[in-house]
């Protein structure tokens, strides 16, 4: 009924099921139910344009924190409220942590409306600078949604602003843009504000019999919207007007009130049969409603999540081929000049006389083996040659005993029906995941003892490094290595779990699907 703007029908129903919540025993449940009947009772207040009813629906929304996207339309919807009252200092505010809570959850749809209120208030605050790139990010983003009514209503709050800015031939422009989108709208209370400021800027501009026309429309417009409003309430008034009439006949009746109970108590019955019935009906069309958006979000969540996993991905690739020619590049480039340079060095030894010049010799010989071994080491971080010729198993073994070998840490490796090869995308992600783990627990977790597992279980490759050191670090959380890792695992749809150790130290578990 909201969304069909029977506002007053919405109330009666939703108050009689506000009355029925008293019966829900469960505490979570009641407050669930609580929660919406707010936000709800608050949106027919706003259609009927009763502004402190439905500041005090919505901010008792709000008060309930159990469902978090209900909280967060009910900020927004106080954020509006606060506009249409013209108090812009407060509807940024309530904007602000609407946006917050949307940004939370990833709820695109949400994120700009609040969006779309926060440009509002700036606007009505004059401060246009702050305002311009939020309208224009607003409309950029429901043009990539193919969502008109947020172009419309970007288009207008442009326009305000170039108003606001005094230059009204580009406020008209934008106006006219935002006209054309009407029939695709199909929201007249957007087209009556359009219409309202194309008024305005006429005048400013000095056409006023353009200025008129525009006034003209606008006016009918609203009297017909206001016409089927003032329809409603006549027949509210006159349905209200015969139950009281009918209640008087009632009290002028009481000494026949006994013989008319079982008729009246049977009325009674079937009141309450259609009044559930009615309260069924609305929270299953809400539910339907609810649903219905949940989907429509869904489906541009997803969209969006698709677009920011191909991007993560060619990064990731790009990446991977770069230290690939990198790693080649050190290994066939330098790698072979200094193999063939170190043989002369030590042929050169014997042909010196003085012992000094040849413990000199000795020593560069001795630095020269250290640099190629460190080259050596870095072509392998770069891309493990293990890797691309033998396999996962083997990649991990060279990397246990690389990264360990000059530590005190005890570190051991074992896999469970891990045969053939996966992708190398896989393979590399596994790689790359389990380098992260290991320098974390080298570098800060302080570890004593290092245990590896790899398996493939039920269709999913699992990767478990332990470590027994000091647990894991909180203030670790936001660091790049742990990004690295979701970063990777998003691209193979997988999954990490950290915990305490069984004894102390942390437990990381990688899940990945294999289909």
């Amino acid at each position: 009924m909201i969304n069909q703007n029977r506002y007053e029908e919405a109330l009666e129903e939703l108050i009689k099921a506000l009355e029925l919540t008293s019966q829900v025993l469960v505490d979570n449940k009641r407050e669930y139910a609580l929660q919406g009947l707010y936000l709800n009772i608050g949106k027919a207040y706003i259609g009927l344009e009763q502004w402190p009813l439905a500041l005090n629906y919505s901010k008792k929304a709000v008060s309930i924190f159990n469902v978090l996207r209900f909280k967060m339309i009910a900020l927004n919807n106080v954020a509006a409220i606060f506009l249409e009252t013209e108090q812009p200092d407060s509807s940024l505010k309530y904007a602000e942590l609407s946006y917050s809570l949307a940004d939370s959850i990833q709820d695109d749809y949400h994120r700009l409306l609040t969006k779309v209120n926060q440009a509002e208030a700036l606007l009505k605050l004059k401060r246009y600078d702050e305002a311009l790139p939020i309208i224009e990010g607003n409309i950029e983003l429901s043009t990539q949604f193919d969502y008109p009514y947020g172009i419309a209503s970007g288009l207008n709050q442009k326009a305000n602003y170039f108003a606001g800015r005094g230059d009204y031939r580009a406020a008209l422009e934008i106006l006219q843009k935002a006209e054309g989108l009407a029939p695709e709208v199909s929201d007249k209370e957007l087209l009556i504000d359009t219409w309202g400021n194309l008024e305005e800027v006429y005048v400013k501009l000095g056409n006023y019999s353009e200025a008129y026309s525009f006034q003209v429309r606008r006016d009918q417009l609203k009297d017909s919207l206001h016409s089927v409003q003032n329809t409603k309430n006549f027949n509210e008034l006159l349905l209200r007007f015969q139950m009281a009439e009918k209640e008087k006949q009632i009290v002028e009746q009481k000494l026949e009130l006994k013989r008319k109970e079982a008729s009246l108590a049977k009325r009674d019955l079937q009141i309450l049969i259609v009044s559930t019935s009615l309260v069924l009906l609305l929270l299953g069309s809400l539910t339907f409603v609810f649903r219905t958006r949940q989907l429509q979000e869904r489906k541009v969540q997803n969209a969006v999540i698709a677009e920011k996993e191909k991007g993560l991905s060619a990064v990731i690739s790009a990446t991977e081929e770069e230290r690939k020619r990198i790693s080649k590049d050190l290994h066939d480039g330098i790698g072979q000049k200094l193999t063939a340079l170190k043989p002369g060095i030590i042929n050169l030894a014997p042909q010196l006389q003085d012992k000094e010049l040849k413990q000199q010799l000795d020593q560069i010989s001795n630095e020269f083996s250290k640099s190629a071994e460190e080259l050596r080491q870095i072509s392998h971080q770069m891309m493990p040659k293990a890797l691309m010729e033998q396999g996962l198993i083997q990649a991990l073994e060279d990397l246990l005993e690389n990264t360990f070998k000059f530590s005190p840490i005890t570190c051991n490796f074992e896999y469970y029906k891990v045969e053939g090869r996966y992708a190398e995308r896989l393979e590399v992600s596994v790689y790359r995941i389990a380098q992260e783990l290991l320098n974390n627990a080298l570098k800060h977790a302080r570890a004593t003892e290092i245990h590896m597992q790899l398996m493939e279980l039920d269709k999913q490759l699992i990767l478990i490094v332990e470590d027994k050191g000091k647990g894991f670090d909180s203030g670790l959380a936001q660091g790049q290595g742990l990004y690295n890792i979701k970063s990777r695992l998003d691209i193979v749809k997988g999954v990490v779990n950290y915990e305490p150790g069984p004894e102390t130290g942390m437990l990381a578990t990688v899940t990945i699907p294999l289909s």
